[in-house]
């Protein structure tokens, strides 16, 4: 005997021929009867556009006509996830008004202001003025304008350059936070102080400034633009004047450009 001949190896036998190994049983298809119930939970119309399709599969899987059971199981289930993503976003948006409800309207409430009093009352006079025109809210202080054409209401203003003959000029603007405390001197946070008594306090203003710009104020016809109550809960508090001659077409500027307000 060979003393270094390799060891002998064993191999496993063969497995007897025809024998196999068992096959591991298919799992059932879903009937998709979880996402029905999942969509009656959050958006019920889902539910029932999904229970059709639940109870086909069901009737399929019992005739033993898996694809027709999976078929229908998988609209039922793509039914129910829209169910959960629609139930979701609403209920987010539900919270949100809540939320906002409860930061908004409840102080007010509280604080005993008219409801009525909270809406934007849109102006039926839809107003004057050149429809390519800038809002008179968006005039700078200083501008001159064109006042052909312009009715007792004013919504837009052609600016002309002060050197060339116009009709009118917006010469005082008091902006944002300094409104109030020009008006009256209190913080613009202060509750709106009313139609009638902000316009007594503009007007005062604005004839307290046309005084210091010309030698003779009574030569102008003066209107002003103060914020309204919607506004002034909105943070828009500034007050505009505006001065035109009562001889006409003037050239010039009387506004000063740099305002002390």
């Amino acid at each position: 005997m060979n003393p270094y001949a390799p060891a002998p190896t064993t191999s496993p036998a063969p497995a007897p021929s025809g024998v196999h190994a068992p096959p591991r049983p298919a799992v059932a298809p879903s009937t998709g009867l979880d996402w029905t119930v999942v969509a009656l939970v959050f958006c019920w119309p889902f539910a029932l556009a999904a229970m059709p399709h639940t109870l086909r599969a069901s009737r399929a899987l019992g005739a033993g006509d898996r694809l027709v059971a999976a078929a229908e199981g998988a609209r039922a289930r793509r039914l129910g996830i829209w169910g959960l993503v629609v139930g979701l976003v609403l209920s987010v948006l539900t919270v949100a008004g809540v939320v906002v409800g409860a930061v908004v309207v409840v102080p007010r409430a509280i604080a005993g202001e008219d409801p009525a009093a909270w809406e934007v009352v849109v102006d039926p006079d839809p107003g004057s003025g050149p429809a390519d025109g800038v809002p008179v809210r968006d005039l700078l202080e200083g501008a001159c304008y064109d006042t052909q054409g312009l009715t007792e209401v004013v919504a837009r203003l052609e600016v002309v350059d002060c050197t060339e003959p116009h009709g009118g000029e917006m010469y005082l603007e008091v902006k944002g936070g300094n409104a109030f405390r020009a008006f009256d001197d209190k913080d613009a946070t202060e509750p709106y102080p009313g139609d009638i008594a902000l316009a007594e306090k503009v007007e005062a203003r604005c004839a307290e400034r046309l005084a210091a710009l010309t030698d003779d104020p009574d030569a102008f016809d003066v209107w002003h633009v103060a914020p309204a109550s919607w506004e002034w809960r909105s943070g828009i508090t500034d007050a505009q004047c505006f001065a035109e001659p009562r001889d006409g077409i003037t050239t010039g500027s009387i506004a000063l450009r740099t305002s002390d307000n």
